[in-house]
């Protein structure tokens, strides 16, 4: 008989390696429920952002524009609302199909190495 392997439990796998906090610089807009709303964090799997407009709990349409490779993407999802905080929300992704994630993944990791240049020329 084989040994059992056991893993600890990683509860922070939803999480995932690409995350970012956009900047100015970065092209990306986000509507949620139809208001434009100020993006704070994003990653494949969540967004947090801040916004006048009071919202409940529960789902919430939303839309993502961004410039990838020099193409308008539009992205249609859902936000399920985890966290609020007075006008500060936080929220999974929900609905977003594979090729989605995989465009929102790579809009991601570019925004990680367009800073990461940044950071670069700054020291030069």
């Amino acid at each position: 008989m084989k040994p059992q392997i056991s893993l600890p439990d990683n509860k922070d796998d939803e999480r995932r390696a690409y995350r970012m906090v956009p900047v100015q610089q970065d092209p990306i807009v986000l509507f949620v429920d139809q208001h434009k709303v100020e993006l704070q964090d994003l990653s494949t799997r969540g967004v947090a952002f801040m916004t006048s407009q009071p919202l409940q709990g529960g789902q919430h349409k939303a839309k993502f524009s961004f410039l990838l490779e020099g193409k308008d993407i539009t992205l249609h999802c859902r936000i399920d609302i985890v966290h609020k905080s007075t006008t500060r929300y936080a929220g999974k992704l929900v609905d977003l199909d594979v090729k989605d994630e995989k465009l929102l993944s790579q809009f991601i990791l570019q925004c990680q190495k367009d800073a990461i240049l940044r950071q670069k020329r700054a020291i030069n």
